[in-house]
């Protein structure tokens, strides 16, 4: 992020409307059980993403989060369908996400759609987070 910023407060608009969007996870919103190590780093990169949307907010830079629940990638190839169920069972959506649906967040926060926005952490886990 660092360098991004750097990247764009040189650049001719001097930064503003730039925009830089975390991932972070549904589990660095509410922790959960067994996975308290993966929630801590997810809590810390929202951390990252508000003290920079606070820092950079002046210069025109939008800093915000998407939180992802589960979401059909690479890292749930090798989950059986049995142990993808209870993922699924709480998401009021009944199913796993797909990665355009990630995708389509982001070009939302960066458009001009998203151009009051920031310093945010959208949950973009099919309702999972409101059984938390």
């Amino acid at each position: 992020m660092k360098q991004s910023i750097a990247a764009m407060v040189a650049s001719p608009s001097g930064g503003k409307g730039c925009s830089v969007i975390v991932i972070s996870s549904q589990l660095g919103l509410e922790g959960s059980p067994g996975y308290s190590a993966y929630a801590a780093s997810k809590f810390a990169v929202r951390g990252l993403m508000s003290a920079a949307a606070q820092e950079y907010g002046p210069l025109g830079i939008r800093v915000n989060a998407i939180c992802p629940g589960p979401i059909q990638t690479p890292l749930m190839a090798d989950y059986t369908e049995e142990e993808m169920g209870p993922h699924i069972a709480k998401t009021s959506l009944g199913r796993v996400g797909q990665p355009e649906e990630i995708a389509a967040t982001a070009v939302f926060l960066a458009s001009e759609g998203g151009a009051y926005m920031s310093g945010a952490s959208l949950k973009v886990d099919g309702g999972w987070s409101q059984w938390c």
